[in-house]
């Protein structure tokens, strides 16, 4: 890998420069002595720890060191990493020369990019080398994370040959390339990884790979990390159209002519990987980033909180809390022109990266499970029916705290029995059971609530009799996702209807609950604007698309997001984008996942 601590040359986009540890680390792959030591089962086990964040460099070295002295085999020259531990500024280096670069894994690139203290080089795997690399060199690889099963990019293309995405995209207008074309998905995020800041991570992934069902960490491939502290005016913009560059190359399958500035580029004209192609065609995330990084309405704003519809806060027949079917926000859905047109007549500029990447539409924007259903919706359906059971003190408990203490045995058992691997961590407090506001919602991991709505449905069958409307609210959600659990990618058009009924009736009733609370004086059941963007979810999206949602619900990208505030908890915080992606190349290439 790159001596990170080493400035890049002059310039706007480079190849890291081969000099330093790179060269090195080259070398060292070479070298039969090399790759023998570090596939050595404990040097494994030590690299992986390492990249995960696990470990730090200083403790790479003294474990080397302390098994060399036992006679292991292949640890004297880990061991003599840092001068044997005495230079300890240099063992991240001397460490990751050690390591090197997995075979086929991509060179980094380095870019010039607005910084608080002016500019700097930052590091970037562009996409199109990144399928280039794989397809050349770990073909096997390339066959399970890009390519997918047989035939699965055509399968892809024609089950969506009659959405937005597809038919207004002018890469995919000659059908005889479908086959040859893999569609790809956008996801970017932010993770704390200390008290004072935080980092922001971009990534991509195939949609054909393991139909994005999967949880696993290599199926996600990463575009770039950075602190968030280290973000400035501009530059994400220049990251992006960086990332439009080579994702546009991807879409012909040839190499361009000039940089992402427009100026003459080597090795222009060439095919990328034969006559494969890629496109992409789906952006995942939270609402603050659509909000804040694509710059889409915040679901705070009042004259228009919703990207998909004119729904407002403060214009009464637009009225976003509105779930029936005379609400007047349904006659304002927008489409990708309807949008533009919209933007241009008030005089404001679209989100950049719909303006740069070649057939991206508003439509390409997903609504995600995770943020909206699982963290959304869910998350205050099962806390209402837990605090209607507790209030009503249904286990016999003479207080609401002795009630939720037999709440938590309950859920402890019955997760047990069911054998939910996703469980509740520690235990359930009144404090996780509310908003800062007051109202009920439930604090806790998105899989942990989701696994929860069979039990908070089976609760308020047994009671919450009182109130028919509570039942069948938990009724609808457990509904929804056994709709998106038995479907496969392609749902059927049985299930696709059913599911715009159950979520139109979920946000319906739930809306007859929150009335009546207001009524009672009760913070109860309060209607937020993801039930809003749920209703697009089930109304909308999934009818549009015929796409199942858990094919592209943000877990995995989420645990990418969560490995990688791992890996940079030990990287210096002036070298921490270089180091972690050099980490998180040895994860993902060398096997260690």
């Amino acid at each position: 890998m790159e001596d990170v601590n080493e400035e890049p040359p002059e310039g706007d986009v480079l190849e890291q420069p081969r000099t330093s540890l790179r060269r090195r680390a080259e070398r060292a792959r070479g070298s039969t002595e090399a790759v023998a030591e570090t596939e050595l089962p404990f040097t494994r086990t030590l690299r992986t720890e390492w990249a995960q964040g696990r470990i730090s460099s200083v403790q790479v070295q003294r474990y080397a060191e302390d098994a060399a002295a036992q006679g292991a085999e292949g640890m004297t020259r880990l061991a003599s990493a840092g001068s044997s531990g005495a230079r300890p500024q240099h063992l991240q280096q001397a460490i990751m020369y050690f390591f090197g670069r997995p075979a086929g894994s991509p060179d980094f690139t380095w870019v010039r990019i607005p910084s608080p203290g002016g500019s700097t080089m930052h590091p970037v795997l562009l996409p199109h080398q990144v399928f280039g690399t794989l397809y050349h060199h770990r073909r096997e690889l390339w066959n399970a994370w890009l390519r997918g099963p047989e035939n699965a990019a055509l399968d892809f293309w024609k089950a969506l040959k009659d959405s937005s995405i597809v038919q207004g995209h002018p890469g995919l207008r000659d059908r005889g390339h479908w086959g040859m074309t893999l569609p790809l998905g956008l996801h970017g995020d932010g993770g704390a990884f200390s008290k004072q800041d935080s980092l922001f991570v971009i990534s991509f992934n195939s949609l054909c790979a393991a139909h994005g069902s999967g949880e696993g960490f290599a199926k996600r491939f990463l575009f770039t990390i950075i602190r968030k502290r280290d973000l400035a005016p501009g530059t994400l913009d220049v990251l992006w159209r960086v990332f439009a560059w080579s994702v546009n190359q991807l879409l012909t399958g040839i190499t361009a002519p000039t940089t992402w500035e427009d100026r003459p580029a080597d090795g222009g004209g060439q095919f990328i990987a034969e006559r494969w192609r890629a496109a992409l065609v789906q952006i995942r995330g939270d609402w603050e980033f659509y909000a804040n990084v694509l710059g889409l309405p915040s679901w705070s704003s009042a004259e228009n909180m919703c990207w998909l519809c004119d729904a407002s806060a403060n214009i009464a027949h637009l009225a976003w809390q509105a779930a029936g079917p005379d609400a007047g926000w349904r006659a304002t859905r927008r489409s990708h022109s309807s949008y533009l047109r919209d933007l241009r007549a008030k005089g404001r500029t679209p989100p950049l990266l719909l303006t740069i990447v070649v057939g991206l539409t508003l439509g390409c924007i997903m609504v995600d499970v995770l943020h909206a259903v699982d963290q959304g919706v869910a998350s205050h359906v099962i806390a209402n029916i837990f605090m209607h059971c507790i209030r009503k003190r249904v286990w016999g408990g003479a207080t609401q705290a002795m009630n939720l203490a037999k709440l938590d045995e309950e859920i402890e058992a019955w997760c047990k029995e069911k054998k939910v691997k996703s469980r509740l961590q520690g235990k359930l407090t009144m404090e996780r059971l509310r908003s800062q506001s007051g109202f009920p919602k439930l604090k806790c991991k998105a899989a942990a609530t989701r696994h929860l709505s069979e039990f908070a449905y089976n609760l308020a069958v047994r009671h919450c009799q009182d109130d028919r409307r509570i039942v069948a609210v938990g009724q609808l959600l457990v509904e929804f996702y056994t709709l998106i659990e038995g479907e496969n990618l392609h749902m059927r058009r049985s299930a696709i209807d059913r599911i715009a009924v159950v979520g139109r009736s979920l946000v319906q009733l739930y809306g007859q609950l929150a009335r009546s609370a207001l009524a009672s004086n009760q913070k109860m059941w309060k209607v937020t604007p993801k039930h809003h963007i749920f209703l697009h979810l089930a109304e909308w999206q999934i009818g549009d698309l015929g796409l199942n949602p858990r094919s592209y619900w943000t877990y995995a990208d989420e645990d990418l997001v969560g490995k990688l505030v791992e890996c940079a908890e030990h990287c210096h915080p002036s070298t921490l984008s270089a180091t972690a992606l050099c980490k998180w190349v040895i994860l993902a290439f060398a096997g260690d996942i």
